[in-house]
């Protein structure tokens, strides 16, 4: 439960609280004013919403979920050429979208794929809400993003996406402007 402080008791252990971070309504008056959150909670809760917020990615995320909870989804592709203590896994929707990108997305995604054999808690961000349990990692400057989980030793990557059009795509939407 988030616990509540009045702001004065909150200008008084400031220093406290920003020894020991956890989530504190500070209300005025007995009215909520402003909400502090440990730093990972807050990254957490932005991937969530940025994730969220892209109607076809959810949609299509959604649907390899589904996937996943049946069972239909369990034949994973084990990624070669991983060095780390981690096996990174592909679900069959995740190797068909991978199959799918330009040469320069699956570049950048391959790499961090390979990456997520290393410490993989480390490098995504933990989702929330109905995405709890998997994490995110972004690449290639924020275009390219990779949802996974973690079970023991294995990363199983469930979602990858590409906000970067594809070289057919731009050529078609610029012939269809002209």
């Amino acid at each position: 439960m988030t616990k509540s402080l009045p702001l004065s008791a909150f200008r008084v252990q400031i220093e406290a609280l920003c020894e020991n971070p956890q989530e504190l309504i500070v209300t005025e008056e007995g009215q909520p004013l402003f909400t502090l959150l440990p730093y990972e909670m807050y990254q957490s809760l932005l991937e969530t919403l940025d994730i969220v917020a892209d109607s076809q990615a959810m949609s299509i995320l959604q649907q390899h979920l589904a996937e996943l909870k049946t069972g239909r989804a369990l034949k994973a592709h084990t990624l070669n050429d991983c060095s780390g203590t981690y096996q990174v896994l592909l679900t069959d929707s995740a190797q068909e979208i991978l199959q799918q990108m330009d040469s320069r997305s699956f570049a950048h995604i391959s790499e961090s794929l390979k990456s997520l054999s290393h410490e993989p808690v480390s490098k995504g961000k933990a989702l929330v809400g109905s995405l709890k349990g998997y994490r995110s990692l972004k690449t290639n400057e924020d275009r390219d993003q990779i949802i996974y989980f973690i079970r023991q030793k294995q990363v199983v990557v469930v979602f990858v996406h590409s906000t970067v059009e594809q070289p057919n795509a731009l050529l078609l939407h610029l012939l269809s402007n002209t």
